[in-house]
């Protein structure tokens, strides 16, 4: 990012992911494009 290491001020207002608004102003903005993962048992720690 070209912001590492740098200070700033502000708050971000929204995600844009390859060219699509998908959360703005706190709301979700266009339906997901992913899918949901199942998983069958939990692994070891």
């Amino acid at each position: 990012t070209p912001y590492d290491g740098r200070e700033v001020t502000g708050w971000p207002v929204g995600t844009i992911l390859r060219g699509t608004r998908v959360m703005w102003e706190g709301e979700i903005a266009e339906p997901g494009q992913g899918r949901a993962v199942e998983f069958s048992e939990a692994l070891p720690a």
